[in-house]
């Protein structure tokens, strides 16, 4: 399984956002993208007990895993 990438959530660069907030920008719900996330699909940051992800990641995360109409703009 692919290690997470080590990110320190302090960096300006990088705009977290909750699954829960993933999910509202996507087909996926929040516990599908969690799934994901654990089995190092979806590239996200644990936090205590909450996993977040950037919209970059979520975009290249439904480039890659997503067999939908490329049609369908989801954000």
């Amino acid at each position: 399984m692919e290690e997470q990438p080590k990110s320190n959530l302090n960096n300006q660069n990088e705009q977290y956002i909750s699954l829960a907030e993933a999910a509202q920008l996507c087909r996926y719900s929040q516990e599908y993208l969690s799934l994901r996330s654990r089995q190092g699909k979806l590239r996200a940051v644990k936090t205590g007990r909450n996993w977040v992800t950037t919209k970059d990641w979520l975009e290249n995360y439904l480039k890659e895993y997503d067999y939908t109409d490329p049609a369908d703009k989801l954000f």
